[in-house]
């Protein structure tokens, strides 16, 4: 599943029901990022994969242009964690 900033923060988009993964380094998202977001870098996924099977919210998968995030979602969807979006085009074709 794709989805757009425009999505995410229009009116009656309920956040509360989203967990903000972003999967860039951590120099890319001392940047600049979505407030309430989370930073994972995508070479740091394997390890956390405990830890993101327990979020029951719908996780949205954040990168610089969409090809990390398809990466982690493919990554994620082969060990059963299926609850995932990607931002459409990352954060590059938002700003």
């Amino acid at each position: 599943m794709i989805t757009t900033l425009y999505k995410i923060f229009s009116f009656g988009h309920n956040m509360e029901k989203q967990f903000l993964l972003d999967v860039r380094t951590p120099g890319e998202f001392n940047q600049s990022h979505i407030k309430n977001s989370i930073n994972i870098p995508m070479n740091d996924i394997p390890n956390n994969l405990e830890k993101l099977s327990k979020i029951k919210e719908e996780i949205l998968i954040i990168c610089h242009s969409g090809a990390r995030a398809h990466s982690v979602q493919d990554f994620l969807t082969q060990n059963n964690i299926r609850n995932t979006k990607i931002l459409e085009g990352g954060l590059m074709s938002h700003s």
